[in-house]
């Protein structure tokens, strides 16, 4: 077994952290456009929702 520093090390040599915005395959409902969730909130609800974006028009909402 390795140890927990191990681990640790290991991990962060190859840790590649998310791109901030990443495109969903959903269509904007203002514009018709492709949203972009971002990565990096997730929303407190129960279940869990994220932020979206329409770069084209500016909508801003939600999904699960």
């Amino acid at each position: 077994m390795k140890t927990l520093k191990r681990h640790e090390k290991d991990f962060w040599e190859r840790y590649d952290p998310p791109k901030e915005w990443s495109k969903t395959e959903i269509a904007c409902p203002e514009c018709g456009e492709e949203l972009e969730v971002n990565n990096f909130i997730v929303l407190a609800s129960n279940p869990p929702q994220y932020r979206v974006r329409c770069c084209k028009c500016g909508y801003i909402g939600s999904i699960h």
